[in-house]
């Protein structure tokens, strides 16, 4: 199947309407109906972001194959950012005193960023 078979499979099977996936994407809806209907074909970014809403591969997403994730379980913010801080962590691990020590200045200007 197309991309735009696999799309419009996966999103439906969701329960997720154009416009929800639109807002996540940060596009428009006729763009996901463009996706869908006519076989435009997203960018790379934008094909990442879908792979990782779903939680399917981005071969999946292209080829229907490769099938990676569970189709009711779309990430939310919140379990991007657990995931990301899971990642973090399992890094961490491996660096250096020094490496630490660069990490947590960085960490600070982050929030110092934050604040002004």
């Amino acid at each position: 199947m197309a991309f735009k078979d696999n799309l419009k499979k996966i999103r439906t099977e969701c329960d997720i309407t154009q416009e929800e996936l639109a807002k996540y994407l940060n596009v428009t809806r006729p763009t996901i109906a463009g996706y869908e209907a006519r076989g435009k074909e997203p960018d790379y970014k934008t094909l990442i972001m879908i792979s990782d809403y779903f939680h399917v591969s981005i071969d999946y997403l292209l080829t229907g194959q490769d099938y990676s994730g569970n189709i009711n379980n779309v990430n939310t913010d919140e379990e991007y950012k657990r995931d990301l801080i899971q990642e973090i962590n399992q890094k961490i691990s491996i660096l250096s005193e020094s490496e630490l020590e660069k990490l947590l200045d960085y960490t600070e200007y982050l929030l110092y960023e934050r604040t002004h």
